[in-house]
């Protein structure tokens, strides 16, 4: 009980926590958004997951930008 009354007490206390404290953290987290790792190959992954299906993108189904609606009296 006393432990979680100085825990408290603490964090209480703390302005910040720095959790990504090297600078390319956040290309570390980038890269391991996907699966399989983007720049790790981690060779035993597949042997304990099933990887995911690869899906097929034709060349009609690329995403299209929307052009945005202006008024006539931008034109």
């Amino acid at each position: 009980r006393n432990a979680r009354l100085e825990i408290a007490a603490t964090i209480a206390k703390a302005e910040r926590i720095e959790t990504a404290v090297a600078d390319d953290f956040q290309a570390h987290f980038v890269s391991a958004m996907g699966l399989p790792h983007q720049s790790d190959p981690f060779p035993n992954l597949f042997s304990v997951v099933a990887p995911p299906t690869a899906k097929m993108l034709e060349s009609n189904d690329s995403p299209k930008r929307r052009r945005r609606r202006t008024s006539r009296a931008d034109a």
